[in-house]
C-alpha cells in the first residue's frame, strides 16, 4: 500500500507541475482538466475534503469556459464524493443538477449513470429505474448505430 500511496504522491506532484503550467499559459481548459484529476487523486488518497474543494475549482472553470460535459462531470464527480462521506441529500442534488446537461449533450450512457446513481441513492426502482432503462436502451440503440456506420465506411487508405 505504502509503493501505491507513493505512486499517487509523484502523480499528484507531476499534476500539480502541470496545473501550475496551465495556469501561467492560462490554459484554463487544462487548468480545469487537472484540477478534476486532483480532485480524483485527493479521493483515492482519501481527503474527502480536498477532492471535493479540486472538484468544486474544476466546475467553476468548466463553467467559465462553457464547457457543459465537463460541468455535467465535474457535478458527478462531487457527487460521488459526498456520496462516499455520507451526505446524500447533496449528491442527489448534484447528480439532479447534472442531468440537463447530459440530456442537452445527447449523451445517453451519461444520463444513464446519472439515473441509475439517483435510483440508488434514493433507494427507489419506481419511475426512475424505468427511465433508467430507457435511456440504457436508447443508448445501446445509439451504439448499434454508429457501429453499423462503422462497418460501412471504407477502409482508411494504407490499411
Amino acid at each position: 500500500m505504502a509503493m501505491a500511496m507513493g505512486d499517487l504522491g509523484r502523480a499528484e506532484g507531476k499534476f500539480n507541475e502541470l496545473l501550475a503550467k496551465a495556469r501561467d499559459l492560462g490554459d484554463r481548459d487544462v487548468e480545469a482538466d487537472t484540477l478534476s484529476t486532483l480532485g480524483a487523486l485527493a479521493s483515492l488518497r482519501d481527503e474527502p475534503r480536498h477532492a471535493i474543494a479540486l472538484h468544486s475549482q474544476s466546475l467553476q472553470a468548466y463553467r467559465a469556459l462553457g464547457n457543459r460535459r465537463g460541468e455535467g462531470r465535474a457535478l458527478r464527480c462531487l457527487a460521488d464524493v459526498h456520496r462516499n462521506i455520507g451526505e446524500t441529500r447533496r449528491a442527489i442534488d448534484l447528480l439532479e443538477e447534472s442531468l440537463p446537461i447530459f440530456r442537452e449533450l445527447g449523451d445517453r450512457r451519461c444520463e444513464y449513470e446519472t439515473l441509475e446513481s439517483l435510483r440508488v441513492l434514493r433507494g427507489d426502482g419506481g419511475e426512475i429505474g424505468a427511465s433508467a432503462a430507457q435511456a440504457l436502451e436508447e443508448a445501446a440503440s445509439a451504439a448499434q448505430a454508429r457501429a453499423l456506420e462503422d462497418e460501412r465506411k471504407p477502409p482508411a487508405p494504407g490499411r
